[in-house]
């Protein structure tokens, strides 16, 4: 899919969203045996298998952007989530990144 994109609009940006099944929250969830899990999602891609994806398919990450869900109330343990994830993206609920072609 990503080859035929770009041999049909050369010299572009292509963006990828994904889940992070690694997220500083749900590792916390999971240590307090609790697994989440969104019913339209049958894969999740984790930082670094999408790093070695891009990598192997010979793509260059531009940008690697991490973001969180908004939560209605924010709990100690979603603060602390939080606020390790801002130290690396590799932790964040949700993982932009942005490539082109080498």
């Amino acid at each position: 899919m990503l080859s035929i994109f770009t041999k049909k609009f050369p010299n572009s940006e292509f963006i990828i969203t994904t889940p992070n099944p690694f997220s500083a929250k749900r590792t916390i969830e999971a240590c307090l045996n609790y697994e989440r899990y969104h019913p339209d999602h049958l894969s999740y891609i984790s930082y670094s298998n999408l790093n070695t994806a891009m990598t192997r398919l010979d793509f260059k990450i531009d940008r690697v952007i991490g973001t969180f869900l908004p939560r209605e109330k924010l709990t100690k343990k979603i603060k602390f989530a939080s606020w390790i994830a801002s130290k690396r993206h590799a932790l964040s609920d949700n993982l932009i990144y942005i490539c082109s072609e080498q």
